[in-house]
């Protein structure tokens, strides 16, 4: 009976440890939930939204590249009055402008998911001179679904019978960073100026009151 003792004392600082130890993991858990994940979602979610604002004006810009003019896209009727009577849409012209900006920027959105994000540790502290220094975290990057094109209209006065029209793109993309034990969706959207031009005359109120291309104007194809 007295040699077991000393093996349920060895049995006994085993158990305490295990609690102590659980106990500690738990309150390093607790800790990260209400201190660091906050402020790491927050950096993080930022970060990639930075990087696929900047991947969707990359698309963009390499698919309008310069060469995209106003009547390209749009052609203007004038009645005999001189004033706009149609603004006739080359629809096809603007849907492979869509398709051509949707798969660049779905392309260089994939890349940021290849790649990951990384924020040094030494960020999540807050402090200014400890800011990008420190270990790197990384946290893996995934696209949802596909990107949304969609092109826009906003008409300005301009001067007397002058009417400011601009034509912009509208990409939007969703993106998905996975944390230890918690995922952040990041919605980002980029609007983008694709042309501008000055329309001299009246223009109808049908165009002035709304702001989406499609409904703005005329989607007859227009060759």
């Amino acid at each position: 009976m007295i040699a077991a003792r000393p093996h349920r004392k060895r049995r006994k600082r085993i158990i305490v440890f295990t609690v102590v130890l659980f106990a500690l993991i738990a309150g390093v858990i607790a800790f990260a939930n209400r201190f660091v994940n906050p402020v790491l979602i927050t950096l993080a979610s930022s970060k990639v939204e930075s990087q696929t604002y900047r991947a969707i004006n990359n698309a963009v810009a390499t698919v309008i590249n310069g060469n995209v003019v106003y009547t390209d896209l749009v052609n203007v009727v004038h009645d005999t009055a001189g004033d706009v009577q149609m603004l006739q849409t080359n629809s096809i012209r603007v849907n492979a402008l869509a398709r051509s900006a949707a798969t660049m920027s779905q392309q260089n959105i994939e890349r940021i998911g290849e790649q990951g994000i990384e924020i040094p540790v030494g960020t999540l502290s807050g402090i200014p001179l400890l800011s990008g220094k420190g270990f790197p975290l990384k946290f893996q990057v995934i696209p949802v679904g596909s990107v949304e094109c969609r092109f826009l209209s906003e008409f300005h006065s301009a001067g007397i019978n002058q009417t400011l029209h601009k034509i912009y793109i509208t990409v939007k993309a969703a993106v998905n960073i996975i944390f230890p034990g918690v995922s952040q969706m990041v919605n980002t959207e980029a609007q983008i100026l694709v042309t501008e031009c000055i329309l001299l005359g009246k223009v109808p109120d049908t165009y002035l009151n709304t702001n989406r291309l499609d409904e703005a104007l005329d989607l007859v194809p227009h060759a």
